[in-house]
């Protein structure tokens, strides 16, 4: 008898130059804010108080070691000559750019739709500004002949998604760090 379990299948949003990025390749990692109250341990190993003050596990919401993430991503539905396809905002396709074309949001995206589906290799924990420069790369930050560092766009990128929601980079919150490998680019698979 077996005793290998089904990896787990869950959805994880990324903005569209997000979504650009792991489609070329650069974006192999991502960092998501760990949301309180929780007790970090030693080895990265975290726990939460319950309602009796017990402290249980706290899972990453991202999964674990070969769990699956299908990407949701700002997307819409049209209708093709004998069913529904889907069109994706990171495709940038001039076609629509036009007045009057309304793009759905990442969050409303339903698993089918999903083209982008991540196999889930390392969790870990640490603080967000421990990112060293590689993780940056890894992070889908390009420099661009920009003038400035790294580390600097992932701060402003990082900044421009978490420090309205209280998680700026000065906060220095701690992080999931979810490490990924691209199986799939055209829909769930096989």
């Amino acid at each position: 008898m077996s005793t290998s379990t089904k990896p787990k299948e869950r959805p994880i949003l990324f903005s569209t130059e997000m979504v650009r990025a792991i489609l070329d390749g650069r974006k192999t990692e991502t960092r998501r804010v760990i949301k309180p109250p929780f007790t970090v341990h030693a080895n990265g190993y975290l726990t939460r108080s319950d309602k009796w003050g017990q402290f249980n596990p706290y899972p990453c919401p991202y999964g674990k070691e070969g769990d699956l993430l299908y990407v949701r991503e700002t997307w819409q539905k049209i209708r093709g000559f004998n069913k529904a396809q889907f069109i994706y905002k990171a495709d940038d396709s001039p076609i629509f750019k036009g007045e009057g074309f309304k793009w759905k949001p990442s969050i409303h995206m339903p698993k089918e739709a999903s083209r982008i589906w991540l196999k889930v290799k390392e969790v870990t924990v640490e603080r967000v500004q421990d990112i060293t420069e590689a993780d940056c790369y890894r992070e889908g930050i390009e420099l661009d002949n920009h003038p400035r560092n790294v580390r600097s766009l992932f701060k402003e990128l990082w900044n421009s998604i978490n420090e309205s929601r209280g998680y700026g980079w000065d906060k220095n919150p701690w992080v999931w760090v979810v490490k990924f490998e691209v199986i799939s680019t055209n829909g769930r698979p096989e």
